[in-house]
């Protein structure tokens, strides 16, 4: 008789038998078959990450659509906040309010304050000029006049913006004092040879500018610099500049192409330091006009202190447009004058409004918003408008002499103004 155990283990052994036999052969040889099979795997995963993919952008766009209207608000939100941040920044800096009829924070006016980020540019060690020209073989004040004044011809041939010519002679003056004159005109090539300099004629006691012909022609390779600072301007301040073929053109040099413009172009930039913003007198003397028009609204809170509908200017336009045409003038006049490098941009812009105001019979006291924001009083103008009545006389009297001014025929209006009796 067997025993109980070994019944359950023979048992148990051929239910293990049957279950084995029961198991379903794999055919090794049938790779095809498995490789469907795991392709099958694979693309039911993708169509599921895809699906997955599609979902969560969904969710995203929702997410997206929930957040911009977030934005939005958020949007309105930091809008409020920077307007009071301003106001309490205006306050801070005592710099004038709407309420008290004057400008804001983020008026045009604001960077051009005492404290704001254009005078700051002014003490920049780059940006600042000094009268650098001495009475030289080949350049002279005399010849840095005709410069100016055939930049300008140039300039206004092209049709071009203010601030585009005043930025240029800035890059002019910039490169030459640090060239010095004379070694960067002995220095030449072919069609860029230097013409020698008359000398200079003493001017009489408290005059500014020479006669226009006690020098020879321009030389060329003057002319070269010249429009290349005004090309290299045009690209900073214009909306839409010509050709470099038409500036090549305007430099009346017949040997100067479009390729050598362009490498002039590197050699300025390289002296420039590739600093092309600099502080201008017109800059800020747009920001100065655009103060007193609003401050006095546009001039009509002094009515009758000149009888100026019999005035030379009537026919070119209203008082506010002499004045603004009238400070613009005297702006791109001290241009012309060596010595007025000494002067900081600001300090000649208002001079120039103190100046035209002056011509309409308003003192600088009554428009309290201007030493405001220049922040210059009465005594820190007297030099500068000494220099500017000056320059203006000079001009005068070259034009009583036939010979022109490029400025004077474009301000006509202005001149015949300034200079009636």
């Amino acid at each position: 008789m067997a025993s109980p155990r070994v019944t359950r283990r023979a048992a148990a052994h051929a239910r293990t038998k049957s279950n084995v036999s029961n198991i379903p052969l794999i055919d090794l040889t049938n790779r095809g078959g498995a490789a469907s099979a795991s392709e099958r795997k694979a693309k039911d995963g993708a169509a599921r990450g895809k699906s997955e993919v599609a979902a969560k952008r969904r969710r995203d766009d929702d997410l997206g659509t929930s957040a911009s209207r977030k934005s939005e608000k958020q949007g309105k939100k930091t809008k409020r906040d920077d307007l009071k941040c301003a106001e309490t920044l205006a306050r801070g800096r005592a710099v004038p309010n709407v309420e008290r009829g004057m400008v804001t924070a983020t008026s045009l006016d604001y960077p051009f304050s005492a404290k704001g980020g254009r005078r700051a540019m002014e003490l920049v060690k780059e940006n600042v000029l000094s009268p650098y020209v001495d009475d030289g073989r080949y350049f002279n004040a005399a010849v840095r006049q005709q410069l100016v004044d055939w930049m300008t011809a140039q300039h206004n041939s092209m049709t071009l913006e203010d601030e585009t010519l005043h930025l240029a002679i800035v890059y002019v003056d910039t490169f030459l004092m640090h060239r010095v004159p004379d070694n960067f005109l002995m220095r030449h090539g072919s069609g860029s040879e230097p013409v020698e300099a008359k000398p200079l004629r003493a001017l009489d006691a408290g005059r500014v500018l020479h006669a226009m012909d006690s020098q020879h022609p321009l030389c060329n390779k003057l002319k070269r610099l010249g429009i290349t600072c005004i090309f290299v301007a045009a690209k900073v301040t214009e909306v839409t500049t010509p050709s470099a073929n038409e500036f090549a053109r305007h430099a009346q040099v017949s040997s100067f192409t479009r390729e050598q413009l362009l490498l002039a172009e590197r050699a300025l930039l390289r002296e420039l330091n590739y600093a092309l913003i600099r502080p201008t007198a017109f800059s800020f003397v747009e920001a100065y006009i655009e103060s007193v028009l609003r401050s006095t609204n546009s001039l009509k809170r002094f009515p009758d202190r000149i009888d100026f509908a019999n005035c030379p200017f009537a026919d070119y336009g209203e008082v506010s447009t002499c004045f603004k045409e009238t400070a613009f003038y005297l702006v791109e006049l001290t241009m012309y004058g060596h010595e007025g490098l000494k002067f900081a941009p600001s300090l000649i812009a208002a001079a120039a409004v103190a100046a035209a105001l002056d011509r309409l019979k308003i003192t600088w006291d009554e428009v309290p918003i201007m030493e405001e924001i220049s922040g210059y009083g009465n005594d820190s103008l007297k030099e500068p408008m000494d220099f500017l009545r000056r320059v203006a006389r000079d001009s005068q009297m070259i034009e009583e002499y036939g010979e022109g001014l490029a400025v004077n025929d474009k301000y006509e209006g202005v001149c015949h103004f300034l200079f009636s009796r």
